[in-house]
């Protein structure tokens, strides 16, 4: 092995490409789904919601109420 590599194990005793290959540069990469059985997140189920929590108090006045008010005066 010309170029080096960081095995993250230690001292290497034995056998170098088997510390290679059991190292974190060969490790498995989990990929989610995006489609189907078992790409439900619970998480990303409740981030719609994050936009209607904070409705600032103008949007909620009653319908009409502001006509009333000035016809009053």
């Amino acid at each position: 092995m010309s170029s080096k590599v960081q095995h993250n194990k230690g001292k290497i005793r034995d056998n170098a490409l088997k510390a290679l290959v059991k190292s974190d540069l060969f490790r498995h990469k989990v990929e989610r789904k995006r489609k189907g059985k078992g790409s439900y997140n619970r998480q990303e189920a409740k981030k719609w919601r994050d936009g209607f929590d904070t409705v600032p108090p103008l949007f909620c006045l009653k319908r009409g109420s502001s006509r009333r008010s000035r016809k009053s005066l």
